[in-house]
């Protein structure tokens, strides 16, 4: 018979028309080569076609079929091939002693492009290679010759060892040969599978990942979603609360809308008319001017309403004349005279509406007359009512309120002066209500507090103070960078005066809930929010005789222990409660306050309801186990997202369902677990029949329904729909990695041993029109992530999908190799798995116990058949 032997230069395989060994051939490359009798051999040299590995095996496996790393099914040829001296150098490295190449040598990458790749070799590269190498040999004939000569002489010698070697062999066949019997092994596909042993041996050589599959996880929900849909991330109104918290005053707020009062039209403004040849002497002058003022007096209040002419001429002749003898009296230094013309002045100048002038003449009688004087405390009223006035009508610039502070300083002197006055706090709380009208809120707050302890008025000054301090904490807090120290100060005060306010309004006998307290307890209890004193919040709104949530109410009928507040107030109650219920993890009450709120002015409450929904699956997924109560609330969260979120869309279908099946894998009971998981397909369906549902979004989306089925225990439904996938996608190695896992999982439930050799090889062709499937099986998939490992495209997950591959391929084959029924092919399989498990080992180039668990999974498998 012929024999077959590898050429070392170029791997093909060589035919031998002799039949006795060794003997001369010359291979299609061009080498010459001498063929020796493998079954003579040490150890024989390999090289494979599909991955570019050099290996060798014993010389027992001639004629056998031996499985490489990558899955290539390669026969032990019965001769051994040998070209002169350094033509075969890189082949005879192991019988030459030389180290055999690890995976890290470049030579023995494969392929970038793992699916048209049918080899990891050039075979014309190697072809060039190994011509080269001949033609290097030329170059020194006569050593080449002397080689030769020498080599046949060593060749002669080795055939009569062969034949000695082959005789021995030949009797060693016999002696192994079993006798024959009359029941035959079943074929090994079809043996079956012994459920007790199977379950003992997965016990013993274990999956060292922790999680079941490399499925889509729950804690990655949200950029799933995002690329199934292909919308834009949006930061919720939750979320960043979320992250204000952080700050110690909450962090910032939206700004201020502060709208300036309406002005006021102002008087007709009456001037100066001056009056010819006015006399000079002090007296004179004065008696000119209450001759005027009294023929001023004379008029009638019609008149002085129309503002007739006559009288405009008289009070304009009267305020000239009262301004010269001013000016005379100040220039003869007469200090009574001056401080009566100066009272003049103002009550003229406020007569004529001349109201700036009148707020300067009415500070300057109050400051300068005498406090016992009648005049005096009239000309400071005057003062106060002009500049007021003048605020009213925005006279000047309208955000600088000049008037006002000069309203305050006239305050100031009354204080001073007369610090009993009895208009003095409706003068301060005037002035403070102005400031804080026109978006002044710090100097509202300080004018406010004025007025102090015994006053009528003190509680609502208290109040406002408060508020006054609350709405500046908000201005600052939305400004660029603002100071944490000073926002927290700020928060305390109107937290110290909003209280004082509060204890005031409950102390009162027969007290009743007001507008006044819920307003007051719904700032202490934003203000105690911000200040992270959560629990606190929650008191001012919810604890007390007078609870807010249970004496408000918006309808116009009186009843009876309740407060009518508008919707605004009470929306902002409700929202206050939520965001405090949220943080709190108190998820049922949170939506019972969203429930409350006005979806009208409240737009964004969808988004709300998917804050509360996401915050409850958190707290599940952290507890790891989920109520009917749970459940039940979820399920109205859902309800409510879809009846308010706007943008009710796919993106948001396919969350639901991932959130429903995340929760049904955490039920406490298999019937509540599976509501959940046909929740979870009814969203999945509902989101791809959806007729705007993209195309780009469907392989998404139907990974999640594969990872639902997976999760649900339903390999073979999830199986299915990553078959799908892969009849389009084929190259999808993590796909494939997949796939050859869910074959393993269902081969582990088979009755026969037929699963485990699908999960190794792959499906068969399907009987009914013979195409092949689209799944690989662990031998493809661990010889295509070997080549990405080593291509130039290589990354680390590559090289982490190549160990797993690796061990579960060796795991599945050390597993069939226990089932099978006939101990010759269960030692054959151990004698073959064993030298494929040092040679992967070799390769990794890891000391042993220093890799990744697949590695050390791998040296406990060959510790195992050792």
């Amino acid at each position: 018979m012929n024999h077959r032997g590898q050429c070392p230069a170029c791997h093909r395989v060589v035919e031998i028309e002799s039949e006795d060994l060794p003997s001369s051939v010359r291979c299609d490359c061009g080498t010459k080569l001498i063929a020796l009798c493998a079954a003579s051999m040490a150890e024989l040299p390999f090289h494979c076609d599909a991955c570019g590995v050099s290996f060798v095996v014993e010389p027992g496996d001639v004629g056998d079929l031996i499985t490489c790393d990558c899955g290539a099914k390669i026969e032990v040829l019965d001769a051994v091939m040998r070209a002169p001296m350094k033509a075969v150098e890189r082949s005879d490295q192991f019988e030459c002693g030389a180290a055999p190449r690890t995976a890290n040598d470049p030579k023995l990458m494969g392929d970038s492009d793992p699916v048209s790749a049918k080899s990891n070799v050039d075979e014309e590269d190697l072809f060039r290679e190994a011509k080269t190498s001949g033609r290097r040999t030329n170059w020194l004939p006569v050593a080449g010759m002397a080689a030769v000569i020498g080599f046949f002489l060593f060749s002669v010698g080795a055939f009569v060892l062969s034949r000695r070697a082959n005789d021995l062999d030949d009797q060693n066949n016999k002696s192994r040969q079993p006798a024959a019997t009359t029941k035959s092994t079943p074929p090994l596909a079809d043996q079956k599978l012994d459920r007790r042993l199977l379950a003992k041996l997965l016990v013993e050589v274990p999956d060292p990942q922790t999680e079941s599959s490399r499925g889509i996880e729950s804690s990655n929900i949200a950029s799933l979603v995002g690329s199934a849909t292909d919308t834009k991330k949006r930061v919720s109104k939750d979320e960043i609360a979320t992250r204000q918290r952080r700050s110690p005053y909450g962090g910032p707020v939206a700004k201020r809308n502060v709208q300036l009062p309406k002005a006021g039209l102002p008087r007709p403004r009456i001037e100066e008319v001056p009056v010819d040849r006015p006399r000079l002497a002090l007296e004179a002058a004065y008696r000119d001017m209450f001759e005027s003022y009294e023929v001023l007096g004379a008029f009638d209040e019609k008149e002085k309403a129309d503002l007739s002419d006559d009288y405009r001429k008289t009070l304009g002749e009267t305020l000239f004349l009262c301004r010269h003898a001013f000016q005379i009296a100040q220039a003869e230094k007469d200090q009574t005279k001056v401080n009566e013309l100066t009272y003049l002045l103002a009550y003229l100048s406020y007569t004529a509406g001349q109201v700036i002038e009148a707020s300067i003449y009415g500070e300057m009688a109050a400051r300068w007359g005498s406090p016992r004087d009648a005049a005096t405390r009239e000309a400071a009223m005057i003062a106060i009512a002009a500049c007021q006035e003048a605020n009213a009508c925005h006279w000047g610039i309208a955000d600088k309120l000049g008037e006002l502070d000069q309203q305050r300083m006239v305050a100031e002197i009354v204080q001073q002066r007369w610090p009993d006055n009895d208009q003095l706090d409706a003068i301060w709380m005037h002035l403070a209500q102005s400031y804080f009208a026109f978006g002044k809120p710090r100097l509202a707050a300080e004018t406010f507090l004025k007025i102090k302890n015994g006053s009528d008025q003190f509680e609502s000054a208290q109040l406002a103070a408060g508020n006054a301090y609350w709405s500046y904490f908000i201005d600052q807090a939305s400004a660029t960078d603002p100071a944490p120290k000073e926002m927290v100060s700020l928060l305390k005060l109107a937290e110290k005066h909003l209280r004082v306010a509060v204890t005031l309004m409950q102390q009162k006998k027969g007290a009743s809930p007001t507008t006044n307290l819920v307003s007051a307890k719904l700032l202490l209890s934003k203000a105690a929010e911000r200040l992270g004193k959560e629990g606190e919040a929650l008191r001012w709104l919810e604890a007390g005789p007078m609870a807010v949530t249970r004496t408000i109410t918006t309808e116009s009928k009186k009843r009876r222990g309740k407060v009518q507040i508008d919707k605004r107030t009470a929306d902002a109650v409700f929202d206050t409660l939520y965001r405090i219920k949220v943080s709190s993890g108190k998820w049922n009450e949170a939506y019972q306050s969203l429930v409350k709120l006005d979806a009208k002015s409240h737009p964004e409450i969808g988004s709300r309801y998917t804050a509360i929904a996401k915050g409850l699956i958190k707290n599940v997924e952290q507890t790891g186990t989920v109520s009917e109560a749970q459940v039940g609330l979820l399920r109205k969260l859902f309800d409510a997202v879809a009846k308010h979120d706007a943008e009710r869309s796919d993106s948001m279908q396919v969350w639901v369902g991932q959130s429903w099946a995340t929760v049904g894998t955490k039920a406490d009971s298999d019937k509540l677990s599976n509501a959940c998981l046909q929740n979870a397909e009814r969203a999945f369906e509902n989101a791809m029949n959806q007729p705007d549902f993209p195309e780009s979004s469907r392989l998404t989306v139907t990974l999640l329904r594969a990872d639902l089925f997976q999760r649900s225990g339903n390999p073979m439904a999830s199986l299915e729909m990553i078959r799908e996938v892969l009849k389009t996608s084929p190259n999808a190695v993590t796909l494939q990695v997949r796939a050859a896992k869910l074959l393993q999982e269902i081969a582990f439930e088979q009755d026969n041993v037929g699963g485990i050799l699908e999960a190794i090889n792959g499906p068969p062709k399907l009987p009914a029109n013979g195409e092949s499937s689209p799944i690989w099986g662990w031998v493809k998939v661990s010889n295509v992530l070997h080549q990405l490992s080593y291509s130039d495209n290589a990354t680390d997950e590559h090289k982490t999908l190549s160990h797993e591959a690796n061990y579960h391929l060796a795991r599945c084959q050390w597993l069939l190799a226990k089932l099978t029924q006939d101990s010759s092919q269960r030692e054959s399989q151990f004698r073959k798995l064993k030298s494929q498990l040092s040679r992967r080992i070799t390769l990794s180039g890891t000391d042993p116990g220093q890799g990744d668990v697949w590695q050390v999974g791998l040296e406990s498998l060959l510790e195992k058949i050792e």
